[in-house]
């Protein structure tokens, strides 16, 4: 069985990251988004997994990322919290903003549950 520790996560996150710049995040969130989850973006949208996937299908790549001071909170065996500032480049643009990810075992699989940024500008 996987374990929802503090190496675990990051290894989700980057992956995710570096499924963005790579320009292959929908297929990468469409496998590991749960039927139910949310994104709560920093521009105040709200999207369902379809959404989100859908959303990913038309963004462009990011350059570049950087995960800083990841904290984990464990809720149970089941269910963890990671939260970490990223600073993300696209083009001229960049992009710095705390994230929160909150990931959930559903049978043995590990879920993603709700996502949430907020601007650090």
């Amino acid at each position: 069985m996987q374990v929802l520790d503090r190496d675990t996560l990051l290894r989700i996150e980057n992956a995710g990251w570096k499924s963005l710049c790579e320009s292959k995040g929908a297929e990468f969130y469409s496998n590991i988004l749960a039927a139910d989850s949310v994104f709560v973006l920093m521009n105040g949208m709200v999207l369902d997994k379809e959404a989100t996937v859908m959303s990913l299908e038309q963004s462009d790549p990011w350059a570049s990322y950087s995960i800083k001071d990841p904290r984990v909170i464990q809720v149970n065996e089941k269910s963890a919290i990671i939260v970490y500032q990223t600073e993300a480049r696209r083009d001229e643009v960049v992009v710095r903003m705390i994230n929160s990810s909150v990931y959930a075992m559903v049978g043995d699989q590990i879920q993603l549950v709700l996502y949430q940024q907020t601007s650090l500008e």
